[in-house]
């Protein structure tokens, strides 16, 4: 069910009114009405999922046990594939539960831990080979491994085997209770993983990469800057064609299939794949590539999660800045195609905006992870507490939703923020705004409550306010008050 907060100028994805407060609450505590009375944003989950009389949050995985009704995973037969649900009385409501505490995520090698010596600058030895990293690490409730933890000063080859290593190393020394994801891109085909240098070494493959105006494969020298070392075949990149059926099959056969079950068929142990820059294809321009870029990423998208959901029911995770009805899209076309994947929201930023998409996404049952950043690209000086307010009035502590802030891809660029350690309960009602007519335009104040006697708002200033500023976000229990 789609659950919308009271607001006037609210805008429901997908279908009927705009639902008030005590209709939110009522729709939260009979879970039990009839699907059809209810309000579904994509028509193809609907039928999908609901025909079965359940809903399933996907990725339950990430889940843990808790004291307020949570009953461990099942498995339930859909439509001729194997579904994780969980059992939450009768039925779930996704932004009822919450991960005690806070569920945060670690990008191990791009978004790491503070104070240690082995970081994506040095390049001379694997943090992962690190007990006192390892230990630091348990500390987080979902790990994704990142590219430079693939490469050392005089290794440039067999990223894949190494991308394996290091997830399998680390998910037995985590356990069951830490979810870890491996890492490639959806984007770039990266010289460093030999099954990639191997097709582009081949001109019989060309059109299976973009081609100039001038003849020439279009390149990418990105991770030659990232790890200051000067371009060379280990460190170029071409661009994936996805307008081309033969280059997605080599992508997902030869590229993909390998980092997610060895050569006899069997999975790996880790709980699946980080996909980079998943909504970054173009066409840019290319002589060989002739077709809806967006439709061409779907595609890939889709046979991506269908390779996963075979290979020990691993997850995708698609690192995204999409939004609005493009986002949408992506979910339909991936349920309606039976498969479930996580959205990596990439430069999260606290705005009214981005708390309506993701709340609304989160009512819908989608797993995310949302990457609140300070100081990169063009989103800079975003308070921590600004970005974590946001976040949390959004999903309300859904179990299946993570956090994770830092001001760049180094360990010095990440700190263990005393907030991590507090315990918020679950959200006790929607979130409500309060809007204000002021000269620069209108002011929003999102506000909502949670079971530990926590509110946390988060106060967004008119769009045309000048200079502009980010939404402010405040955490107040009873008697203690911290402001962004």
């Amino acid at each position: 069910p789609t659950v919308q907060p009271n607001r006037a100028l609210y805008r429901p994805v997908g279908c009927g009114p705009t639902i008030t407060h005590d209709r939110a609450v009522a729709e939260a505590q009979h879970l039990s009405a009839p699907t059809h009375q209810r309000c579904l944003a994509v028509a193809a989950y609907c039928s999908l999922w609901l025909s079965a009389g359940v809903l399933p949050v996907v990725l339950v995985f990430l889940a843990r046990s808790h004291p307020h009704g949570v009953r461990l995973p099942q498995r339930l037969p859909l439509h001729g594939l194997e579904v994780r649900h969980m059992a939450l009385h009768a039925r779930a409501v996704p932004f009822a539960v919450v991960t005690i505490p806070l569920p945060l995520c670690c990008q191990v090698g791009i978004i790491s831990l503070p104070s240690q010596n082995c970081h994506p600058g040095n390049m001379n030895t694997f943090e992962w080979k690190d007990p006192n990293e390892l230990a630091l690490l348990g500390k987080y409730k979902l790990l994704l491994t990142g590219w430079m933890e693939l490469l050392t000063v005089t290794n440039f080859t067999n990223g894949t085997a190494v991308a394996v290593e290091q997830a399998t190393k680390l998910k037995r020394a985590l356990g069951s209770e830490t979810p870890v994801f491996s890492y490639q891109s959806a984007w770039l085909a990266a010289n460093f993983y030999d099954e990639v240098r191997t097709l582009t070494r081949d001109p019989t493959n060309r059109d299976f990469f973009l081609v100039g105006s001038d003849g020439l494969l279009l390149n990418d020298t990105t991770y030659c800057s990232q790890t200051r070392t000067t371009p060379f075949e280990g460190c170029v990149s071409y661009f994936w064609n996805w307008c081309n059926a033969s280059a997605v099959d080599a992508y997902i056969n030869v590229v993909l299939k390998p980092l997610v079950q060895d050569s006899h068929g069997k999975a790996y142990p880790y709980d699946g794949v980080f996909l980079d820059n998943s909504d970054g294809f173009s066409t840019r321009g290319a002589t060989n590539a002739k077709c809806d870029a967006r439709n061409a990423s779907l595609n890939v998208h889709v046979r991506t999660a269908q390779l996963f959901r075979q290979a020990g029911n691993k997850w995708p995770v698609f690192s995204t800045t999409s939004s609005g009805s493009t986002n949408l899209a992506e979910i339909a076309a991936l349920w309606s195609a039976g498969v479930g994947y996580v959205r990596f929201w990439e430069f999260f930023t606290p705005t009214s905006g981005s708390i309506e998409m993701l709340y609304n996404e989160t009512a819908l049952g989608l797993p995310n992870i949302v990457h609140g950043p300070t100081g990169v690209k063009r989103h800079p000086n975003i308070a921590f507490n600004d970005s974590l307010a946001a976040f949390l009035i959004a999903t309300g502590g859904a179990p299946y939703s993570y956090f994770q802030y830092s001001s760049g891809w180094y360990d010095n660029n990440w700190r263990w923020e005393p907030l991590f350690d507090a315990t918020f309960g679950k959200a006790t009602a929607p979130p409500t705004v309060t809007t204000t007519n002021t000269s620069a335009g209108i002011s929003e104040l999102w506000s909502r409550p949670f079971s530990s006697g926590l509110t946390v708002t988060s106060d967004c200033p008119p769009t045309g306010q000048r200079p502009f500023q980010w939404c402010k976000g405040t955490f107040e229990w009873k008697n203690h008050k911290v402001k962004g």
